[in-house]
């Protein structure tokens, strides 16, 4: 018999999800429509240049969610369009939630389930981002020796770019391939340069198209100013593996600190239940363990802003 509700939860959840995948790709591709008529129409009307070019800076501060999405996988180096990764995690959600019906979960357990299903893949996200951007300024040293060789070698800046996209992996390789691709299109240099700098949100690549378009305007050894920008990050980078060491101590603090109450709590309930049960069966208990919840995660948001040091 539960099999069968499984099985039908299951069938439901998939019904679901393809009404929402449809739905959420009809919405999307309507309002992307929408957006791109509008901008080339003020790109066409000369009276709208100066409302297109406000509106692109206003857009900057508040993006649409869609395109705040697009950005956070091309970040975290995921091969998703947005209403693909919407569909993906409101199809989990829809079909954890049928599952949870179909298994006469407690509501209180079904909603924290439900809840966890839902962080997941915007975490899943943002730790891949984090890395891959980490990975990017640490291969950013190497890209610019590559960089200043190649200018050394005879080639223009944009063949060394060029070798950059080739010689070095992902992810530098790949947003280098990218600037390359954009600068073939008919793209100016500096803004495909920015772009990657903006994709990457990385300070040190801005510091380097800063003085790629000087270099540009008054001109000098671009290839001496790569070296010594190299050199700086190269130090910046041994200063920041120092401070991760001290820090280490008190990084892992701040986790076994979160933990430790978790662990506590989930020992306790596996050990007595009987004691434990007026927490997960009254109302006192979910306030309590709500309130507990938030301090937890208070503590450690505090806690790592304490030993999170910038550079």
């Amino acid at each position: 018999m539960n099999m069968t509700k499984i099985l039908i939860a299951l069938l439901l959840a998939f019904l679901v999800y393809i009404a929402v995948d449809a739905l959420i790709k009809i919405v999307y591709w309507r309002v992307l429509n929408f957006n791109q008529r509008r901008a080339e129409i003020q790109k066409q009307n000369l009276l709208g240049y100066k409302g297109y070019y406000s509106a692109n800076k206003k857009k900057k501060q508040r993006l649409p969610v869609p395109e705040k999405i697009r950005i956070a996988l091309i970040r975290a180096g995921i091969q998703l369009k947005p209403e693909e990764f919407l569909s993906l995690w409101i199809g989990l959600a829809v079909l954890i939630s049928f599952l949870m019906i179909a298994m006469r979960v407690k509501v209180a357990t079904a909603g924290i389930v439900l809840l966890c299903t839902l962080l997941v893949p915007p975490i899943i996200v943002s730790i891949k981002s984090k890395k891959r951007k980490e990975k990017f300024s640490e291969q950013l040293k190497d890209a610019l020796m590559v960089l200043s060789n190649s200018l050394r070698a005879g080639f223009t800046f944009e063949q060394a770019i060029s070798s950059v996209s080739y010689d070095l992996p992902d992810p530098i390789g790949t947003e280098f391939k990218q600037v390359f691709r954009e600068i073939e299109l008919g793209d100016s240099m500096g803004a495909a340069l920015d772009r990657m700098a903006e994709r990457m949100e990385s300070k040190d690549l801005e510091m380097v198209n800063v003085a790629v378009a000087i270099q540009k305007k008054v001109g000098g050894n671009l290839a001496t100013i790569l070296d010594n920008i190299s050199e700086t990050l190269r130090e910046r980078m041994l200063m920041k593996k120092k401070i991760n060491a001290l820090t280490a101590q008190g990084r892992m603090s701040g986790i076994i600190i979160s933990l430790l109450p978790i662990c506590l709590l989930l020992a306790i309930t596996v050990i007595n239940p009987d004691y434990m049960e007026p927490m997960w069966t009254t109302t006192y208990g979910h306030l309590l363990l709500s309130i507990a919840l938030i301090l937890e995660i208070i503590g450690y948001v505090v806690i790592r802003k304490m030993i999170d040091i910038k550079l």
